[in-house]
């Protein structure tokens, strides 16, 4: 224990044993020496026998600081004011306030002292109420104060007591009432004959209330219907009874104070439970509709796109829950469980932006893009095999199907790259080895892989070579079929000169779409890696100070070209697998985690942050430069 602590010890005990939260130091000092002198004093109490005002304002000093007490007055004449005396008193009174439950709630005449007013947080009860407890606060301190109309007092609590303690008292103070009037029968006859037709629901809910009260509660959390429509009937009811008991008496009791109180507190808590029960049904129903949608076609659709989806009659589906609502429920099924990937899936698009789709309707989507695509590529293919063969030419990818395979590939990525970057997805490998592992439909899975491996785009497309080049020799006139026409009709056209003007110059086009696309990736990830106030070559020699901190000049240069040369020839690789994929800062990351395990000696340099920073920096340089 510290002394610190001790001492805010000692001024707790105090303040409770005095019934105020005002300590005058001067008394203070004086107990602490007195205790100190005694024969029997503990050690801890003889700490303040000598210099004991010095220690006590030092103590005081920290404890100011800490906003834990509060020194009040003039040098002469000082005090201690210590705030968590009303905290400890209201603790108090909670703990044993069922057994004062025919009574009002607490209010400042049970704490024997007046709460300063930047010490309390003045809600009234029939405005503010509900828009507390969408919005508790977190801290004990200010007090709650919540003001009921006209003579019914307040109600003073902690935000720790809110709701469910607080809605506890309440229910407790209601039954006592009608215990201790007699009028249990009464309110249970008035509800059977209202919900007629619902007599064993309503004996079934006076039951839960007298007799399982937690029960009771637990159906207000939940807005049970019963119980929800049972006590917006009975609250006005009873509310009316206290009317009539008070114009009866001619005066109000505590008794009439207390159930007053405990009913508004029930009819709010009522109301708002119920509400919170019809945004939860709201989103479920949302989710449940999104769900269902995002599993129809195209099957792969951005946030935006989700966030605007429209249900039967073009209401927004995301009218009945919010943003942050979506971006939780996309969180909550995008978690991985055990072994198995998560229900929704991630793709980065061309774009750059987050595209999801369902995971049983991945090889669905793959489906539909190459029946989208394979039309368009067997036209281009038919298309430019019809030109190099009225120009007298062949190509490799005419004769063998591996070449075939090749210009498919091409063709791919030139029109539809996501296609390509979805089917060499490690998530797609990994949810056809779970679907074998699983013992899932494997119907799906089996056009798409053959013992763990990926069908040929051609195969998967049902392109073939064969009859593309068949079809393209028809669309020419017949005397291109005639054997040595075509070997006559190049010398004649193109003399002895072999090369195709045609295929270079569309190898040429698409390998600048290529280059265009990554140029585009690196200069966007360049301006979100590098300061304003600095160029990337700059930057890198800055980071490099971080990490490579040899020394030696000749050793510095060597470990600097190692690293170097791991990401060129990392890189040579890679990026040949980037696609016409709009590079994201996530995968940069992912590469340059790639580059440092892949290495042991730089796997063991300490400042790992600072050279994965400079590895994606030179990696958007090679990029740049590509």
């Amino acid at each position: 224990m510290t002394q610190n602590f001790d001492f805010l010890d000692i001024i707790r005990g105090y303040s409770l044993k005095n019934n105020s939260p005002y300590i005058p130091v001067n008394q203070l000092v004086s107990l602490l020496q007195k205790n100190a002198l005694r024969g029997n004093a503990p050690p801890q109490a003889r700490h303040w026998m000598e210099n004991t005002q010095e220690k006590v304002y030092a103590e005081l000093a920290r404890l100011s600081d800490e906003q834990k007490c509060i020194i009040q007055g003039s040098p002469q004449n000082q005090r201690i004011f210590f705030p968590n005396f009303f905290v400890e008193k209201l603790e108090t009174l909670y703990f044993n306030i069922d057994k004062t439950a025919d009574r009002a709630f607490p209010c400042e005449n049970d704490l024997s002292a007046v709460i300063p007013a930047e010490y309390t947080r003045k809600i009234f009860v029939d405005n503010g109420m509900i828009d507390y407890l969408a919005e508790p606060q977190a801290s004990v301190l200010p007090i709650l104060k919540f003001v009921f109309p006209e003579k019914f007092g307040c109600l003073l609590a902690l935000s720790i007591h809110f709701p469910r303690r607080i809605l506890e008292i309440a229910l407790s103070k209601v039954k006592m009432s009608m215990q201790h009037t007699g009028s249990i029968d009464f309110y249970r006859q008035k509800l059977i004959t209202h919900f007629s037709g619902q007599e064993i629901s309503a004996r079934n809910f006076f039951e839960n209330f007298m007799m399982h009260q937690q029960v009771c509660l637990d159906d207000i959390e939940k807005s049970n219907d019963f119980t929800f429509s049972a006590w917006l009937f009975l609250c006005p009811l009873i509310k009316m009874q206290v009317a009539d008991s008070i114009e009866r008496n001619g005066e109000i009791s505590p008794e009439d104070i207390g159930l007053y109180q405990s009913i508004s507190v029930i009819y709010i808590f009522n109301n708002y439970y119920k509400v919170i029960a019809v945004n939860r049904y709201n989103k479920e129903k949302a989710f449940s509709l999104i769900h269902e949608k995002i599993g129809l076609p195209p099957y792969l659709f951005t946030f935006s796109e989700i966030y605007n989806f429209t249900g039967i009659g073009g209401f927004q589906i995301l009218g009945r829950c919010t943003e942050n609502d979506l971006m939780e429920w996309l969180k909550q099924k995008m978690t991985v469980h055990e072994n198995d990937l998560p229900a929704i899936l991630k793709f980065s698009g061309m774009d750059g932006k987050d595209n999801f789709v369902r995971k049983d309707r991945i090889f669905a989507l793959c489906s539909y893009l190459l029946k989208d695509l394979q039309s368009k590529i067997k036209d281009e293919t038919t298309n430019r095999w019809v030109k190099l063969l009225r120009g007298y030419f062949k190509e490799k990818a005419m004769e063998n199907d591996s070449y075939f395979e090749d210009l498919v590939t091409r063709e791919t990525r030139l029109y539809s790259p996501f296609l390509l970057n979805l089917l060499h997805d490690k998530q797609v490998a990994l949810l056809q080895a779970e679907t074998q592992r699983a013992s899932y439909d494997t119907s799906k899975v089996e056009k798409f892989f053959v013992n763990g491996n990926m069908i040929p785009l051609r195969k998967l497309m049902n392109l073939k070579r064969e009859d593309i080049l068949r079809t393209s020799k028809l669309m020419l006139p017949f005397w291109y079929s005639i054997p040595g026409v075509a070997v006559l009709g190049r010398i004649i056209k193109h003399g002895f000169n072999k090369e195709n003007a045609y295929f270079k110059e569309s190898e040429k086009q698409a390998a600048s779409l290529y280059t265009t696309n990554i140029k585009k990736s690196a200069e966007k990830l360049s301006k979100e890696l590098v300061p304003n106030d600095t160029d990337i070559d700059e930057y890198m020699n800055s980071i490099l100070d971080r990490w490579n901190q040899i020394l030696n000049y000749s050793g510095r240069e060597k470990l600097t070209r190692d690293v170097n040369a791991t990401v060129k020839d990392y890189m040579r690789n890679a990026i040949k697998n980037f696609g016409q994929r709009a590079l994201s800062a996530t995968m940069l990351d992912e590469l340059a985690e790639r580059v440092i395990m892949s290495n042991q000696a730089l796997s063991k340099i300490k400042n790992r942050n600072s050279l994965r920073l400079y590895i994606k920096l030179f990696t958007t340089k090679i990029l740049l430069n590509s």
